[in-house]
């Protein structure tokens, strides 16, 4: 209880309504009371300022504030921190003003977190992390001791297991191009067609003038051309090759090579980018951003 400014004594029952001094104590302490933060009240609701706005009890062990909260200073789940569930439909239906920049949810429809990268106005909702099978790396260590990689459901998958052996595959669903490891024994028996390390890992045959693609990278290009023919070397702003990407260029019909330049690419070589005849072959090398290194049976 609160302090009382002056206690008063009061000699019995005041008649028809009056006061006793002594009816004073109890005034003050109401009022002093509400003071008191060494006390516990019990409430059903406490609003804050206006009805909408309230404090209630939810459910056991549990609170509920009926509008928005704000904090200003750090908010500490001790128990950890849930983020309200919506599908998709649901959370694009979150009204304006409550969908501020930042803002974190989880979407039920995609099964991920997500947050507002957008505005109140114009929400841009983004997954924290992406979504296991869309581009996650996984390693695991296989019975027979070789390590298998792989970007999940997208068909692109890079591996190279301890024997060596790699398996060009390309995804049905994506057409991406893939490299995957495979066992040892019966198995790498049964699944065939590997590649050694010493090989390529694809092999590509235009039948006229060519872009070196993506799925070129470590492989072989093969110019089945009857005529005279161009090989180009794209920029990296098309294509991204890792820098110390080798690809091999033969031609492998009549007609004469020509590698060429893409825009803002330079070609390093000697003692030109012509190819010598049927069969004769060079590898390019990726030593910066938009430079090659081009060897082999080459002429001006």
């Amino acid at each position: 209880m609160g302090t009382r400014i002056k206690t008063f004594d009061s000699t019995g029952l005041a008649p028809n309504g009056r006061l006793y001094a002594g009816d004073l104590n109890a005034m003050q302490d109401m009022p002093a009371d509400l003071y008191n933060l060494l006390q516990s009240v019990g409430v059903g609701s406490l609003v804050l300022g206006e009805s909408a706005l309230q404090l209630v009890r939810y459910g056991v062990g549990e609170a509920r504030i009926s509008g928005m909260l704000r904090t200003d200073g750090i908010l500490r789940g001790l128990g950890g921190l849930y983020a309200g569930a919506y599908t998709t439909t649901q959370r694009d239906a979150i009204a304006a003003g409550s969908r501020p920049y930042g803002l974190i949810i989880l979407n039920t429809t995609t099964n991920q977190i997500e947050w507002n990268k957008g505005t109140d106005a114009a929400p841009n909702w983004q997954p924290i992390a992406p979504v296991l099978g869309a581009g996650v790396i996984t390693n695991s260590l296989l019975a027979d001791g070789s390590v298998d990689s792989r970007v999940l459901a997208d068909g692109s998958v890079v591996a190279v297991d301890i024997s060596g052996t790699l398996k060009p595959s390309v995804s049905a669903a994506a057409g991406t191009e893939a490299l995957r490891a495979l066992g040892t024994g019966a198995a790498q028996a049964a699944a065939g067609n590997d590649i050694r390390l010493t090989g390529v890992s694809n092999i590509s045959t235009p039948g006229g003038n060519y872009t070196l693609a993506a799925i070129d990278a470590g492989g072989l290009v093969r110019m089945n051309v009857g005529g005279a023919n161009t090989c180009t070397v794209p920029p990296n702003s098309a294509v991204p090759f890792p820098v110390q990407t080798i690809i091999n260029v033969t031609q492998w019909a009549g007609g004469q090579t020509t590698i060429a330049a893409g825009a803002g690419v330079t070609l390093r070589v000697i003692p030109g980018l012509k190819l010598l005849g049927q069969f004769a072959t060079c590898s390019l090398v990726k030593v910066a951003t938009d430079e090659w290194l081009v060897s082999g049976n080459l002429t001006a």
